[in-house]
């Protein structure tokens, strides 16, 4: 993508998540490589958390706020 999102859109399913699809045997090789975070992070992927969700949410809030304010100003 031409240019990057800011912020990842594709997020590690948890280990929940993937328990309940029937993919218990991929929670183990998850454990197997270092955990959820490491996996997340060899992939590209955004890792859940909460704090840093809050945040990236209110960042986004705010941002598209601005942007909507910037073209209601015309």
């Amino acid at each position: 993508m031409s240019p990057p999102l800011p912020y990842p859109v594709i997020s590690m399913p948890s280990e929940r998540d993937l328990k309940r699809y029937g993919c218990e045997e991929l929670c183990h090789k998850v454990d197997t490589f270092g955990g959820y975070e490491n996996v997340a992070r060899r992939l590209g992927l955004s890792f859940f958390d909460v704090c840093k969700q809050q945040q990236l949410d209110e960042q986004m809030i705010r941002g598209a706020k601005k942007l909507w304010k910037k073209r209601n100003e015309d």
